[in-house]
């Protein structure tokens, strides 16, 4: 073999590796601009569903604080002015003063039940007292019913960011309206563990239960628990059977 064969065969042989190494890098940095493009896109597609999310709970806090407005400003008025028109109506009759007087209890216990309900659904209001003291008025609201609530507190209680403890609130308040409407149950439990890695809210019933696996099924309620728990990037949990529901949410404190 001459030197001028030897020397083409190496030439050949080198230019092959390097034409081999740079179609494997080529390959590799398109396959890395790839998976960028794919986790640029659902880094993208995350922050849509988050906007969208936001923006839900936004427009339902919204619709909730006219809500709780028009019960302050409209019903509550229009109750407290047929107490005082009752209390102006003069009679001689004792069976009509009986039932004005009982009417006037009866319209000053709906005013006050009123102004619970519309604090419960007032963002501000909640924002002010917190988590715990908003659903120890919950807890109020049931046991004023033919139902019976609790509130347990373990741990030592850390206060969470205002946004964070509304939106628990407002899952609190789903649980409790699903227990209410579906469960047929008398006791709802409520407890709030303050652990040193985590927040931790269980909400269990004694009611009938329902099957986990068409959770669709039940309608808004969860969905609106499931869409919140996104948002907060929270752990939910729930267990079911024939003895009653736990609802279990879970926040890594950062």
């Amino acid at each position: 073999m001459t030197n001028e064969l030897k020397i083409f065969l190496l030439f050949a042989i080198i230019t092959f590796f390097a034409i081999g190494i740079f179609i494997i890098l080529a390959f590799i940095k398109i396959y890395d601009r790839k998976q960028k493009y794919i986790q640029e896109k659902k880094q993208a597609q995350d922050r849509f569903n988050h906007l969208i999310l936001q923006t839900q709970i936004e427009i339902q806090e919204q619709t909730l604080k006219i809500i709780s407005q028009e019960i302050h400003d409209n019903i509550g008025q229009v109750l407290s002015l047929t107490k005082l028109t009752l209390g102006s109506i003069e009679s001689a009759d004792v069976e009509v003063v009986n039932k004005i007087g009982t009417t006037k209890i009866l319209i000053n216990k709906a005013i006050i039940d009123l102004k619970d309900i519309s604090n419960s659904l007032n963002t501000d209001s909640i924002e002010s007292i917190g988590l715990l003291k908003a659903v120890e008025n919950e807890v109020e609201l049931i046991n004023k019913t033919n139902l019976k609530a609790a509130l347990t507190i373990n741990g030592i209680v850390e206060k969470l960011d205002p946004k964070t403890e509304l939106i628990l609130f407002r899952m609190v308040q789903e649980c409790i309206s699903n227990a209410i409407k579906h469960s047929k149950a008398e006791q709802i439990d409520i407890l709030a563990n303050y652990e040193q890695n985590y927040f931790e809210l269980t909400i269990t019933d004694n009611g009938i239960g329902f099957n986990t696996e068409k959770i669709s099924s039940r309608g808004l309620g969860l969905k609106n628990i499931q869409n919140r728990i996104k948002f907060i990037e929270a752990r939910l949990s729930i267990n079911s059977s024939y003895a009653g529901t736990e609802i279990k949410i879970s926040i890594p404190k950062k």
